[in-house]
């Protein structure tokens, strides 16, 4: 079961991951929408810089960017994929 699990998670990395990329700007924009104001209600007071969390942050986009192109492939096997069961065998 565990090589199973490494198997795959090394088929999406390969497959999906490696070819995730984003801007300086989305990396801003996510330091504004999520990562700033959860900083500044753990810590009052201090400053909240984007440059502390840019590793954080490219690596939650990329994960983000790896599950959406994840699903949309998987979609695209479901739709193209015709199964046919044959339910005598099953008896």
């Amino acid at each position: 079961m565990l090589l199973w699990q490494r198997t795959l998670l090394l088929f999406v990395e390969l497959r999906f991951e490696a070819g995730a990329q984003f801007t300086d700007q989305e990396v801003q924009d996510y330091f504004e929408k999520k990562v700033k104001p959860a900083a500044e209600a753990a810590h009052p007071g201090q400053p909240v810089l984007v440059e502390d969390f840019r590793d954080q942050i490219g690596k939650a986009l990329i994960g983000e960017r790896t599950d959406q192109q994840l699903d949309a492939w998987l979609r695209e096997v479901r739709r193209r994929t015709q199964i046919v069961m044959h339910t005598e065998v099953l008896q």
